[in-house]
């Protein structure tokens, strides 16, 4: 089994990876998001660049490796993506020190 960890708020990263993956020729492709980055900023004090790059990571990271990855796992008809949300989905963390990455 390989396993990659990748920083994927940055935007080539993801198709890299895919492309990696395709090259190994592995017979399926499975996929697993959970992505975390957070800032201890309430909602009054979190800066525009935090809430950027939180939500980068958090939302648009997620999209771009389902998308590459799935797109290997649609040319071969098979593979796994699982996406892992935060259990703050379901719980208010209180107080709300985490304003970017509970929107995330």
């Amino acid at each position: 089994m390989t396993t990659s960890t990748q920083d994927a708020g940055i935007g080539e990263t993801p198709a890299k990876e895919a492309k990696t993956a395709s090259e190994r020729n592995r017979p399926g492709c499975d996929l697993v998001n959970n992505p975390c980055i957070s800032k201890g900023s309430t909602a009054l004090d979190v800066t525009d660049e935090e809430w950027h790059q939180v939500l980068d990571a958090n939302l648009n990271g997620v999209w771009r490796c389902a998308r590459n990855v799935g797109g290997q796992m649609v040319a071969r008809g098979i593979g796994t993506l699982v996406n892992v949300g935060s259990m703050y989905a379901m719980n208010v963390n209180r107080p709300r020190w985490q304003s970017a990455y509970l929107a995330s």
